[in-house]
């Protein structure tokens, strides 16, 4: 799997990845209001659908998995979660940090 961080960190934390596999495009995010957010902007305003979602712990801290068909490409993902309104997801972030 390759990982590649999204633009977005804070904290010298990285929040936000995206992976590839053989089948889907993986957006992986560390914190769950955030992911909640991005949930609701990437299929309600940019009408990415996801396949699936998956969480875990991960050493007491969670982490949610979006998987995406190969048809939202890495490149499109990535874009569009980088226009989202970092500013927002700081305060967002900012909730349970």
């Amino acid at each position: 799997m390759k990982s590649l961080p999204v633009s977005f960190k804070y904290m010298k934390q990285t929040l936000l990845e995206i992976e590839e596999t053989e089948d889907h495009t993986v957006l992986i995010v560390k914190d769950y209001e955030v992911f909640d957010y991005l949930e609701d902007v990437l299929t309600e305003e940019h009408e990415l659908e996801f396949s699936f979602m998956s969480e875990k712990d991960a050493d007491g801290s969670m982490i949610y998995k979006m998987f995406f068909s190969k048809s939202t490409s890495n490149s499109k993902l990535r874009s569009t979660v980088n226009a989202i309104d970092a500013a927002k997801l700081k305060k967002i972030w900012k909730l349970n940090n």
